[in-house]
């Protein structure tokens, strides 16, 4: 089974062979919208360039090591979904991966009774782009492609391998959540490691130079409802700095706190703010107009 990275630039090489006019297609006449969901497990970016004709799909890598909260963060998005109306005001509107995000919240519904949630680590073969079709509350329509890939590439990029050589298709990605483990942070002796991990991983990227200038950066705190007076005062302390190095790469770089799998039953936290974030308008190309009506970047984007 081939990985996710070339799964991918598979993906942008069948792009490449595209020419000019194909990529500017005029959109068909919009008709009655019907809830898409397949069973698929994953998806590939050549698969994403059906998804929405000249606007194309939102690639979205989330980046963290093993056990920091990366899956659940994907699956209790899913799963909120699912148990409400709308997150923020956003709504489902299909996912071609639905097999993909239900298996990964499977798992936290097995735990709903148990007092903190347990999910599986992503193993390296099983590294995934997951798909979700949302409407903002404008009634835009988004298509994201959220990652869910293992902890130990991050690992390798943290110990120092670069970032576009570890994971091939990074600067084609239009969101870059840093993740930062909320629970590592409130533990005597982990939280240094917790925000040292956090750091390299948003050097690394600074020096892949793989942020685009329409892209957005997010540092994603995971598991927030675990932070306790150790780990909120070294949040307070590191914060600075860490959002410091993000706006490096993202002038308009932010912190989001999120408790997807909430311990004991508790209702998620931050998944709105996730959400809005996700699908929010890319930031301006500078030196272009900001067109309306053009919230995600054109497929053709994808070939730079």
């Amino acid at each position: 089974m081939a990985d996710a990275d070339d799964l991918l630039l598979d993906g942008y090489e069948q792009e490449e062979e595209l020419g000019d006019h194909e990529l500017e297609d005029e959109e068909p006449p919009p008709a009655a919208e019907q809830p898409i969901v397949t069973v698929d497990d994953a998806m590939t970016l050549a698969q994403a360039r059906t998804l929405s004709g000249r606007r194309g799909a939102r690639l979205v890598l989330v980046m963290g090591e093993a056990q920091t909260g990366k899956t659940a963060l994907a699956a209790m998005l899913w799963q909120r979904f699912l148990e409400k109306d709308g997150i923020a005001g956003h709504r489902l509107a299909g996912s071609r991966t639905a097999r993909g995000f239900e298996r990964r919240a499977h798992w936290a519904r097995l735990e709903a009774r148990q007092p903190e949630a347990r999910f599986p680590g992503t193993r390296l073969e099983d590294g995934a782009v997951l798909h979700l079709r949302v409407h903002r509350p404008d009634g835009v329509r988004v298509e994201l492609l959220v990652s869910d890939l293992a902890g130990e590439q991050f690992e390798r990029v943290r110990e120092g391998r670069p970032l576009l050589d570890e994971i091939r298709w990074a600067a084609r990605a239009d969101r870059f959540a840093v993740v930062v483990d909320g629970k590592a942070l409130s533990l005597r002796g982990e939280s240094e490691i917790a925000v040292t991990r956090a750091q390299r991983l948003l050097l690394a990227l600074q020096a892949s130079n793989a942020v685009r200038d329409t892209a957005r950066v997010a540092l994603v705190v995971t598991k927030a409802d675990a932070l306790g007076v150790v780990g909120e005062q070294a949040l307070a302390r590191h914060e600075p700095a860490l959002l410091d190095i993000a706006r490096e790469a993202d002038p308009d770089a932010t912190w989001i706190r999120t408790a997807a799998a909430g311990r004991g039953g508790a209702e998620p936290v931050g998944l709105g703010d996730f959400v809005s974030w996700l699908c929010a308008d890319d930031r301006p190309q500078p030196g272009l107009p900001d067109f309306d009506g053009l919230p995600t970047r054109s497929i053709a984007a994808f070939r730079a």
